[in-house]
């Protein structure tokens, strides 16, 4: 039974994740990749942002209905 809970729970989490991509809500890879790498070292970069150009500052709690 957890099994098949966490199976849907994944599949919904997938499910919002393309419906964020598909409103503009991403960050690309060519981005993301110099920011990783910079982590860490002494020219820490600043953390890329949203391609919608809006300001995300944290994760936000979600409803999951038919996403």
């Amino acid at each position: 039974m957890k099994k098949r809970l966490d199976d849907s729970q994944q599949r919904l989490s997938i499910r919002h994740g393309f419906a964020e991509v598909k409103a503009g809500h991403y960050i690309p890879h060519e981005a993301m990749k110099p920011w990783l790498l910079s982590l860490g070292t002494s020219h820490e970069l600043p953390p890329p942002k949203c391609v919608c150009g809006e300001a995300h500052d944290g994760p936000k709690p979600r409803r999951y209905r038919g996403v």
